[in-house]
């Protein structure tokens, strides 16, 4: 299961899917094999009703199947529809079939497993197509509001809003996507003596006196990916993985170094994927319904015209801090799944240049990645704090319905 999510997560670096859209795409094809995976012990709970709309999954019409093989069609059924890029999932599918064929499995088994695997498959997608997403992407473009303190376009592409209508999309166990929507932020204002400028100024200097280990917390934690580069007239995309895809990874680690298998493995990607899908809904609600100007853009404004931040500001809204909420999220899931002394080393940055970096729990790296994106120039320190408040929320919400 933890390598559908690699060969999943590759299309979806090649595809630069937004990180909103690729939570989406993580939950739909392990919900499948959870699904599919649950009728292997018999007392396994299915997330029919737990999920917001998702009716009673098919069951097998006999015990006769494989489930390693209807789960390897299952995810790999879904997740295609999910990405444009198929050569990972399709070329994880042939091996790992090719190698259950290989191993003695009767080949009335393996087809009436796969048969199975598409059954559920098709289910999923359609609970899928009935959650308003293919409705937002004819949704009317954002508009800017032109109002001091709200939102621009940044630097150094000011590429348009992403995803300003992720909040008209089904939640999956949280009540509503404004549920967990905070206070408003600090008042806007240009007057060097405010509470909102001296904020501006501590991110500027946050910035300004970095130490190296603060820029390799930044850079590691940034997971924005599609960061551009310029050279005159060329601008190049640096691939990396989003925020979810980062906490995907993570979720491996303890799959791995407790041996679990198939069903609970699945279980545990599963709820980790409904914990960062259900936190980017509520997190993009609040964001657009503040729209909260970012430090780059009022800095330049107000303070200093050559400051940039160490990350490339991403295109939405800046209050909360989304990976901090979608972080707390996934690590309450986490934590409520494996306990809250795993440390772990991390090493997915690796592929990108990026050293490795160390973590007593789930909780320590979450609160890490807050701070990250303060060092890293993005965020005001209360948007980090209150989006990790909102990830927690929404964490505790999803072991209470999926856990307990």
């Amino acid at each position: 299961i933890s390598e559908m999510n690699v060969a999943l997560t590759e299309a979806v670096i090649i595809d630069f899917f937004s990180p909103p859209v690729a939570s989406r795409i993580y939950l739909y094809p392990n919900v499948a094999v959870y699904e599919v995976m649950r009728n292997s012990v018999s007392d396994s709970h299915s997330f029919a009703g737990r999920l917001q709309s998702l009716e009673s999954v098919p069951v097998p019409e006999t015990d006769d199947l494989n489930y390693s093989v209807a789960s390897i069609s299952a995810f790999v059924r879904v997740g295609k529809e999910m990405v444009y890029t198929e050569a990972p999932l399709i070329k994880f599918e042939e091996n790992k079939i090719d190698s259950l064929k290989r191993s003695g499995i009767d080949e009335d088994v393996m087809q009436r497993s796969i048969a199975y695997g598409h059954k559920v498959a098709d289910h999923i997608l359609d609970w899928a197509g009935s959650d308003s997403y293919k409705e937002t992407r004819a949704a009317e473009r954002y508009s800017l509001l032109n109002i001091s303190g709200s939102w621009l376009p940044t630097p150094p592409d000011y590429t348009p809003a992403m995803e300003p209508h992720w909040n008209e999309l089904r939640t999956f166990v949280i009540s509503g996507a404004d549920i967990f929507r905070p206070d408003s932020l600090i008042e806007f204002s240009e007057d060097p003596q405010s509470e909102f400028y001296r904020m501006n100024m501590d991110v500027y200097n946050a910035v300004i006196m970095a130490d190296s280990d603060q820029v390799s917390m930044a850079r590691f934690w940034d997971d924005n990916p599609a960061v551009t580069e310029h050279a005159g007239h060329l601008m190049v995309k640096n691939k990396k993985m989003t925020p979810g895809g980062h906490w995907i990874y993570i979720t491996m680690l303890p799959v791995r170094d407790y041996e679990l298998d198939m069903l609970q493995a699945s279980h545990a990607f599963a709820v980790t994927s409904v914990a960062l899908a259900d936190a980017f809904i509520a997190c993009w609600d609040a964001k657009y319904h503040f729209q909260t100007i970012r430090p780059v853009t009022y800095i330049n404004d107000h303070i200093s015209s050559d400051w940039q931040p160490i990350l490339q500001t991403p295109p939405f809204p800046e209050y909360p801090s989304g990976h901090s909420a979608v972080s707390a999220a996934a690590a309450r899931a986490l934590t409520a799944l494996f306990g809250d002394g795993f440390a772990f080393v991390d090493s997915s940055e690796v592929p990108f240049d990026l050293p490795v970096r160390t973590f007593n729990s789930f909780e320590h790296a979450a609160q890490e990645v807050a701070l990250s994106r303060y060092y890293g120039g993005i965020h005001y320190t209360i948007s980090n704090q209150v989006g990790s408040e909102m990830g927690i929320e929404v964490g505790d919400a999803v072991v209470e319905r999926l856990l307990q």
